[in-house]
């Protein structure tokens, strides 16, 4: 996961969520950065030797948002690479900066706006987390699940137990199966974050978002979906086939 210092990212704006965010300059044109090698800083007008080592620097870079009526800034902070190519008496730098954390955080996929807030806070949870340690984020992705089968009001609770993610989802199946099997698929992914040596990647995380959110939007943008669960839910498995 890389991000070009002169172009502007594929992230949407965290504040007014309508423009992307780019990273800002100063009345010079100048990147803001800190710590890391601002543009002057990548041209050097003196002798260098061949085989001088690559620069690694902790940077933070201040982008803003391209929408001239929001302009409001996000931080990010990361590792910058500088790998030095040379012109006979000229070094210039070729640049790399991977980011680690986002303040806000931006939304790594777009999140539908049917998807109920509590479960949005679970995957902006997983989002912050994201560019960091992957295994991490995919904890509240899971949670994530969790608040979903909250808000379909699946049961909880059998007998004054409480019911295991797993189990809920058997029983949220019964009646939503193309639904139950995508979210099942993210709750493994989830499981894995949790286990030593899985090790995921965020390729797969980002595969689980697309999954976990496409589920979302199937269930809470679907009012026949809706209607079908709840009149389950009325009936408790009894069929109009059964004894009066």
């Amino acid at each position: 996961m890389r991000l070009e210092l002169d172009k502007t990212t594929d992230y949407d704006c965290s504040y007014c969520a309508k423009s992307k965010l780019t990273p800002k300059r100063d009345s010079n044109r100048k990147l803001k950065m800190i710590n890391g090698l601002s543009p002057e800083h990548r041209v050097y007008h003196e002798k260098a030797y061949e085989g001088d080592e690559k620069e690694i620097h902790a940077c933070a870079l201040v982008l803003e948002c391209t929408n001239p009526k929001c302009q409001m800034v996000t931080i990010v902070a990361g590792r910058l690479v500088a790998i030095p190519e040379y012109d006979g008496m000229l070094r210039e730098y070729e640049t790399t900066f991977t980011p680690y954390f986002f303040y806000p955080p931006v939304n790594v996929v777009p999140i539908p706006h049917c998807v109920p807030e509590t479960i949005c806070k679970e995957i902006q949870r997983s989002y912050a987390l994201f560019f960091a340690d992957p295994a991490s984020a995919a904890n509240p992705l899971r949670s994530a699940i969790e608040c979903f089968m909250d808000e379909a009001s699946v049961q909880k609770e059998r007998k004054g137990e409480e019911l295991t993610l797993h189990v809920r989802l058997t029983e949220f199946q019964k009646t939503n199966l193309a639904v139950a099997e995508l979210l099942g698929a993210v709750k493994w992914l989830g499981n894995d974050g949790s286990h030593y040596g899985h090790g995921l990647t965020h390729d797969e995380l980002l595969k689980g978002y697309r999954v976990f959110l496409h589920a979302a939007e199937k269930w809470f943008d679907d009012p026949e979906a809706k209607v079908k669960t709840d009149a389950a839910h009325i009936s408790k498995g009894r069929t109009l086939t059964e004894p009066k």
